[in-house]
């Protein structure tokens, strides 16, 4: 298959550019945007460096499309049209770029036509300022150390996003599940018997549907780029800790 942009809609909607005779000219994606919040003391050189954030940043997608007859032309326009749709934040990926997306949404754009041909550039924003795996990894530990891998460049901050979930299925008392490379933790005062269900995602703190974040310590557990060394205490028997997230990439 050709060089293609996919462009996936949260209701399902997939779109393959080059099921629609297009070809890409340009795929762009530039360095991050990085904010730089600085303090300054009176009397001292410089400035004292605090916080830096990615800002979200431009993609640039150029693409020319051709068409057998007006009619044709005509239809594969407003696919195109509708294909970038902007009613929410929709996701673009690369073919030369497999596993990796972008969460975007799409400037107004023009489609030029030349007798046939249609060009046209469309500029997307990246709202988050960085990309993201196109599958969830999930990983299911049974043992109370293990060594989590995260595969992307960018740390996982839990309370950036209710996506990735630590989710601990067993007998415990008091569970404590701490990763050893943060020094964070997360802890709650209870127990579970075999069949309950304990799920971290986002800020919030579940056993089975009930929310137990007032009983718990009120954290979160990150997960930095690279190895995450974990321990769980006071679980009493067989339990299973899973943890499903995407990776994320400057």
């Amino acid at each position: 298959m050709k060089s293609h942009v996919i462009v996936e809609h949260p209701n399902g909607e997939i779109y393959y550019t080059s099921d629609y005779g297009a070809r890409i000219m340009d795929f762009i994606v530039p360095s991050p945007t990085w904010s730089h919040q600085t303090q300054s003391i009176e009397g001292r050189n410089g400035v004292i460096p605090l916080l830096s954030t990615i800002e979200p940043k431009p993609i640039q997608l150029s693409l020319t499309f051709f068409a057998v007859d007006m009619e044709d032309y005509i239809e594969k326009r407003d696919v195109f049209n509708s294909m970038f749709k902007s009613f929410n934040t929709f996701y673009v990926s690369d073919s030369k770029r497999p596993g990796i997306r972008w969460g975007v949404r799409a400037e107004p754009f023009t489609i030029e036509r030349q007798g046939l041909r249609g060009m046209v550039q469309i500029d997307l924003t990246v709202l988050s300022g960085h990309s993201e795996s196109t599958s969830l990894d999930v990983k299911v530990f049974t043992t109370p150390t293990f060594t989590f891998t995260n595969d992307g460049n960018l740390d996982i901050n839990m309370m950036d996003q209710d996506e990735t979930e630590i989710e601990f299925k067993g007998t415990s008392t008091n569970l404590i599940i701490r990763n050893l490379s943060t020094g964070e933790e997360w802890s709650w005062t209870g127990s579970t018997i075999a069949t309950d269900t304990i799920l971290l995602k986002g800020v919030t703190a579940k056993k089975n549907s009930s929310s137990i974040f007032g009983l718990s310590n009120r954290k979160t557990v990150d997960l930095i780029a690279g190895e995450n060394d974990f321990s769980i205490q006071g679980t009493t028997g067989a339990f299973t800790l899973t943890i499903r997230t995407r990776f994320y990439y400057i």
